[in-house]
């Protein structure tokens, strides 16, 4: 008889459970795991298919409302918003970074709001072209990572700094980030931001129409980069060299590297570089 009970007992709890699930009720740790799930499928699809991608972004915020999980809330707001930049979208990017925004601070992690400030930053910078207000979320950026003890943090906000000293046409301050940059990866034995501070130091001097010096830089990147076997890096690096070329007059060189560059791009699926490599 006891036995009968509480298998009647089990069989309405699973009832309720079923019917439950139908009417999108999940257990907590069940949603986190698909948000999870989420996430990992829109960084495999960013690149290749932002519409699904961002697909992914907005089931995970609203399961992530759903269970009130802020963190995960802020962190699928964080890439929505930088998946809005990257597609050029940028007034809905400036809300969906000022709404994570809203939530780190409630949360706490100076890590990951320091990480949005940097996205904030471009937002201004490639939308508006608000150089003062770039300037002050990469600086500001710049003084947390220093506080948390993030050299990678720091690689990175003097890279996004010297890039705007750049477009400012302030040379020289961009060339002490961008060396500072360098420094601080040699420092860690962090190879590809070391090229990548090698490569941006190379463009810089081309703007500033020192060849040479631009060449040498561009070599020292181009080295780096070959260490790492990513077509993604050598499509960036052949694409340097092809704007470098073309700077000493060498048209057939240039057409060499895009090609080049293209055949790296295409490897990786990158759209946005084989567009910008055609323009080339």
């Amino acid at each position: 008889m006891l036995r009968k009970i509480f298998l009647m007992l089990f069989g309405l709890l699973l009832l309720g459970q079923s019917l439950w699930a139908k009417e999108g009720g999940y257990t907590a740790k069940t949603d986190t795991n698909t948000i999870n799930q989420l996430l990992t499928a829109y960084l495999e699809l960013r690149n290749s298919n932002p519409t699904k991608a961002l697909e992914c972004l907005q089931n995970g915020i609203l399961i992530a409302r759903q269970i009130k999980n802020v963190d995960k809330m802020a962190l699928l707001l964080y890439h929505k918003g930088y998946l809005y930049r990257v597609m050029g979208v940028y007034n809905l990017a400036m809300n969906s970074n000022i709404s994570a925004l809203e939530l780190y601070e409630k949360t706490g992690n100076i890590n990951e709001k320091t990480w949005l400030l940097i996205d904030i930053g471009w937002v201004y910078l490639e939308s508006q072209r608000n150089y003062s207000m770039a300037l002050n979320h990469f600086y500001k950026a710049k003084e947390n990572f220093e506080s948390l003890h993030n050299t990678i943090g720091l690689i990175v906000s003097n890279h996004d700094i010297g890039h705007t000293y750049c477009e400012m046409g302030k040379y020289d301050k961009a060339l002490e980030c961008f060396n500072e940059a360098a420094r601080l990866s040699v420092k860690i034995g962090e190879k590809r931001h070391e090229a990548d501070s090698y490569s941006l130091i190379g463009k810089t001097y081309m703007l500033m129409n020192d060849l040479v010096k631009a060449e040498g830089f561009i070599n020292k990147a181009y080295r780096n980069y070959q260490q790492q076997a990513s077509p993604d890096l050598m499509a960036n690096i052949y694409s340097v060299y092809a704007n470098l070329a073309l700077k000493q007059g060498f048209k057939i060189k240039a057409i060499a590297y895009c090609d080049s560059a293209l055949m790296n791009f295409t490897a990786v699926g990158g759209k946005v570089g084989i567009s910008e490599t055609y323009m080339q």
